[in-house]
């Protein structure tokens, strides 16, 4: 024939399956229980034995989640029977053994004893077996024989007679051993003791009949094992085999390689320890035994996971009765293999696969039949182990379907990949992962445990994984020294290899030496205490991880890779509303940023909106529209953005007939390299009446820097863009996992660790058009890297679009000594003369230390009247025009801001210049944006007005004088008054355009009924008719304008007109000294008339 090449893994497999059928041949009937554990064949150097540990005291609860007592599970069918045995039936009512039905309702998650591992012991047992020495098992040798029939009628040579209960229903049982009368657990395997708080030899057997010698293998399980050996050393040392099976079908055979622990517990989960949340992929400290009172250092943030798998045994893949166990508890039969595709990495900014030094990207990719991923990137695209310092491993749970994974950049050493080209990394997916504390487990001097996998595509693998060097936790708490010993300095008691995060040979018996294997290591005491000396057991007071799992392998032929550049980019985006009625308020919303990772300098902002709009305002920035251009000029934003930083601008107008094309711009002085994210954006604005679409709009505000366990505050802000009301509002942001102390102020949030999901509860259920509404949210920051974090909004109402209904921001985590403290300003750019001007200023500290012994400083043009501040005190000199600002916070916390505003009447022309600065006594990083300045130019007032007459009249006649009053300034006039004198005596004088009222004793002509307020441009005529009266010579008439608004100009304010009255046949005029005199004559009289009305 020809020839067969068994592969290791499945050679392997072939030695496991081979052992397990040989025990099975080894006795006749054989049974379930401490025979499967310590069989005929087991030996090792120094082999012992660890009883089934029993103890009841409520002090002795390992990780404060696992009680010491093991509580066992069996499956059976109605009228199968359930035969028991124990070493401490030594007599009636002692060393009793309790059944406990299946309770009502039990099903696959819940089997009805409460938590798995931390079960609830029903008030009453369904049987007990304590009657004289009815299942006593008195030996070794009845021991590995296993019980006779449960009725007596057959044996088998040494068997036992056993406790049996016959089924009377379908399920799982539980059953309870208890103590003997007297003794402990000696470690002995040929000769089980009695013990008081422990079992040596048990048992807990399946057959179909009362008559059956023929053992259902595969019905017994249980969540955590809790064991006793009553020492440490030769005699006490552990060879023995369990059995795990994980909720996805996996099945993994664990045997152990001279385990030496005294009390101890064993179980699995998919998991391990959680560090906020997420796997920690470590080993844990504590200070005693049992780990209780908490994990070591306190307020490190780590819980262990509960157990979750079950442990058999006996070996899945040839116990006759595993597949009825299986079935009952809904795990498949074969499990499937994971998958990964479309494997991908962008900087979302750009949408390309070139990012920027620190600021990191996303992963995407496709899984299925996966629960965790682990994506490496590789410094040098050679080394892809895990633990490599200057690599950087991400691991997290998956989702049938597509994964986005978050990098901040850094590496696993907390610092910025650098710039540089074709970076390459590897993703692969994973499943039937399961992870296996060893609780208390003390010394293990030849290593192990070996742990092969039984079934699935790699059946006879033995990889595992472990980390036992320090580390430090989410919330910056330090265990050990980072990627040392785990107990810190001075400490080197660790196993040998300390870590293997690439995957190490369990089987392989002479890794470290002959006889050695992996992950070995000695000692000589169990002082019980947390890392108290070299000489105590490494696994002593610890919780020592250890975990495998099914993993795709990345493609060869494939290469994945990224680049890294250094240089600022400023970027803007823009949401425009939709569906907004004409006459209506429009809005639109726009982001200007930093996301390149240098600083921007010279940043220029500015809008355009067509031209002829009305109503067109800003607020997070001052806007000056010119209606004939459609060009806004944009003050008030940040000359520079840091790295990550971003400000927001909400511009509003009328909406008119047609659609409006809205267009965002910014620019930088710095050098921006290939310009990656697009620095204009362009959006419309659909008018439609009739609409039945609504438009919700999500916003996030992060500071850009924070220290590693500061407090860092976000805003989180929602704008209904539509013109209906958005029901059934949700609010939702999504943090990294992990993290701790998630709160918000004036609202509910319920942040999930394991998913960072943060449901926003206590906001409003609908908006109405136009309306918003913002919540602060804050968390501790993480010891290194940036913090992402997503916002978002929902509604029932149909929208127009869903692109706007996500935000996000970053906030690097920095370990860096110094502040950076910046000013901003926000004048109008143009007042009218008179108006009272206001300008924001705004002082903050983008961080991440604390700004100490702030100044802030204010300068204004002198000679300014009315000057006042609201949120400060100002003290202001007019001469200098410096601001003597107090009343402000004395220091700024990192991500801290603190305003006011200043106002002023304007004066009648010119330009009033504002500056702010802000100094700190703490070392700054960036000085460059500690000051800001601007100006606001004055449109002043101009009125004028013109006398046109006819110039010659018959004495019969009447004489006309047209007069215009105008505005040809900037700047709307106030309080206008309108003023004439005509000589005095004369008769019937009438107006048209205005009402008028002469007298004739002064010659005053009173004009009323025209506007208050003359707008810029605005003009306004009155006609007046006077009749000769047969009186021959020149009449003239004296028009004047006023306004209590401030006027640079006021020679234009008064006009003369006149005309002549003759009998139709020449008449002497005045000479030109004469015009001059009367003129002369008449202002004076008017200025007197307007000086007594004062």
């Amino acid at each position: 024939m020809d020839n067969v090449f068994i592969s290791p893994n499945w050679q392997q497999l072939a030695r496991v399956i081979t052992a397990g059928a040989l025990m099975g041949i080894a006795g006749a009937a054989s049974a379930e229980g401490s025979r499967d554990l310590y069989p005929a064949s087991y030996a090792g150097p120094g082999a012992g034995r660890a009883n089934l540990n029993l103890s009841t005291l409520a002090s002795n609860r390992y990780l404060d989640i696992i009680p010491s007592r093991t509580f066992l599970y069996v499956y059976a069918e109605a009228g199968e029977v359930i035969l028991l045995g124990s070493r401490n039936r030594t007599s009636g009512g002692v060393g009793a053994i309790e059944v406990f039905n299946p309770p009502g309702g039990q099903n696959p998650a819940d089997l009805g004893f409460g938590t798995r591992a931390d079960e609830t012991v029903p008030g009453t047992a369904d049987y007990t077996c304590d009657a004289g020495t009815t299942g006593l098992i008195p030996d070794r040798a009845a021991e590995l024989a296993g019980p006779n029939s449960a009725d007596g009628s057959a044996t088998v040579p040494d068997g036992f007679t056993p406790c049996a209960y016959q089924a009377p229903q379908s399920g799982v049982y539980a059953v309870l051993f208890s103590g003997g009368s007297s003794g402990g657990s000696t470690g002995s395997v040929s000769t089980p003791a009695v013990s008081a708080s422990s079992v040596s030899a048990w048992d807990v057997t399946v057959r179909s009949s009362l008559n059956s010698l023929t053992n259902i293998d595969g019905r017994l399980f249980t969540y955590a094992f809790a064991g006793a050996t009553g020492g440490n050393g030769d005699g006490r040392r552990l060879y023995s085999t369990l059995y795990y099976v994980t909720d996805d079908g996996y099945r993994y055979e664990q045997t152990q390689r001279g385990m030496d622990p005294n009390a101890f517990a064993m179980y699995s989960n998919p998991q391990g320890f959680l560090d906020q949340g997420e796997p920690l992929y470590k080993s844990i400290r504590s200070n005693t035994h049992y780990l209780t009172g908490g994990i070591l250092p306190n307020g490190s943030g780590i819980v262990a996971q509960r157990p979750s798998y079950p442990i058999f045994f006996t070996n899945p893949m040839i116990a006759t009765g595993f597949a009825d166990t299986r079935s009952y508890l809904d795990i498949p039969e074969n499990p499937s293999a994971p998958q990964i595709t479309d494997i991908s990495f962008s900087y979302p900014p750009t949408q390309g696969s070139t990012t920027y030094v620190g600021r990191g990207g996303t992963f995407s990719f496709e899984a299925q039949d996966a629960i965790s991923y682990q994506i490496v990137i590789s410094r040098d695209g050679v080394d892809y182990d895990p633990a490599n310092p200057d690599n950087r491993v991400l691991n997290g749970s998956v989702v049938n379907g597509l994964n986005q994974v978050f990098w901040n950049g850094y590496d696993n050493s907390g610092n910025p990949f650098p710039a540089g080209s074709g970076f390459e990394f590897q993703a692969t997916v994973r499943n039937g992962e399961v992870h296996f504390p060893f609780v208390d487990a003390e010394n293990n001097l030849s290593g192990g445990p070996t742990v092969v996998k039984l079934n699935g595509p790699n059946a006879g693998d033995a990889t595992v994984y472990y980390d036992d060097r320090g580390y430090v936790t989410r919330n910056g708490t330090s265990v050990g020294t980072l990627n040392g010993d785990i107990c810190g300095q001075g400490f080197n008691n660790q196993p040998v290899p300390g870590f293997s995060l690439t995957g190490v040979d369990s089987s392989d018996s002479d890794l470290n030496g002959p006889d050695t294997y992996y992950r070995s290591w000695d000692g000589s005491n169990n002082s019980g205490q947390d890392c108290s000396d070299n000489s105590q057991f490494f696994g002593d007071a610890k919780a020592l991880d250890l975990w495998t799992f099914e993993r795709t392998e990345p493609d060869p032929g494939i290469v994945l890779d990224f680049d890294i550049i250094d240089y600022a980019d400023v970027t803007t985006s823009l949401s425009v509303s939709q569906d907004v009625a004409p006459g209506d308020q429009a809005t639109a919303v726009i982001q200007f940023s930093n996301v390149g990772s240098q600083e921007a300098s010279g940043v220029v902002y500015s809008l355009e909106l067509p031209a002829g709009l009305s109503g067109v305002t800003c607020s997070g920035a001052t806007c000056n529209y010119d209606a004939a251009t459609g060009t806004i000029s944009v003050t008030g934003l940040p000359a520079s953005l840091s790295p990550g930083q971003s400000s927001a601008v909400t511009l509003s107008w009328v909406a008119p007939d047609a659609a409006v094309e809205v267009e965002s711009f910014i620019s930088t002085s710095s050098d921006q390299g290939p310009n990656l994210a697009p620095d204009s954006a362009t959006g419309t604005g659909q008018n439609n009446p009739g609409a039945t679409n609504t438009d919700v709009l999500a916003q996030i505000s992060a500071p850009v820097s924070a220290t590693p366990g500061s407090t860092v505050g976000l805003t989180l802000s929602y704008l209904n863009l539509g013109p209906l009301t958005a029901d059934d509002m949700t609010y939702v942001a999504n943090l990294p996992t992990g993290l701790s102390g998630v709160t918000c102020p004036v609202a509910t949030c319920s942040y999930d660790a394991a998913t960072g999901e943060t449901i926003i509860t206590g906001l409003p259920a609908s908006l109405a058009s136009g309306e918003s509404v913002s919540v602060a949210l804050s968390y501790t920051a993480p010891t290194s890297g940036a913090v992402a974090v997503s916002n978002s909004v929902t509604t029932s109402t149909s929208e127009v679009t869903l692109v706007n209904n996500t935000a996000t921001a970053s906030t690097n985590i920095v370990n860096v000594t110094t502040a950076d403290v910046t000013t901003s300003v926000s004048p109008p750019s143009v007042a009218n003369a008179g108006s009272t001007v206001t300008v924001p200023v705004s002082f903050q500290n983008l961080g991440p230390q604390v700004a100490n012994d702030v100044d802030y400083d204010l300068v204004l043009g002198p000679n300014l009247s009315s000057v006042n501040c609201s949120g400060a005190t100002c003290v202001y000199d007019a001469a200098t025009g410096v601001l003597t600002v107090t009343g402000l916070p004395a220091s700024l916390a990192n991500g801290e801001s603190t305003s006011f505003s200043v106002s002023y009447v304007a004066p009648a022309s010119g330009v009033v210049p504002v500056s702010s600065s802000i100094t700190t006594s703490s070392t700054e990083s960036n000085a460059l944006n500690n000051a800001a300045s601007s100006e606001t130019r004055i449109a002043g007032v101009d009125l004028f007005v013109t006398v046109d007459s006819n110039e010659l009249v018959t004495t019969t006649g009447n004489g006309r004088f047209e007069l215009t009053f105008g505005n040809q300034g900037e700047a709307p006039a106030a309080d206008v008054t309108y003023s004439a004198d005509l000589p005095t005596g004369l008769s019937d004088v009438t107006c048209a355009g205005a009402t008028c009222s002469y007298d004739p004793v002064t010659g005053e002509l009173t004009l009323t009924g025209l506007p208050d307020t003359l707008d810029p441009g605005q003009e306004v005529t009155v006609e007046v008719t006077v009749p000769a009266g047969g009186v021959t010579g020149e009449f003239f008439l004296e028009a004047s304008v006023d306004t209590s608004t401030p006027e640079a100009v006021t020679t234009n304010n008064q006009a003369i007109g006149s005309f002549r009255a003759a009998d139709n046949k020449p008449i002497p005029g005045l000479s030109g000294l004469g015009v001059i005199l009367l003129s002369l004559s008449m202002g004076l009289l008017a200025w007197r008339r307007r000086l007594a009305q004062l």
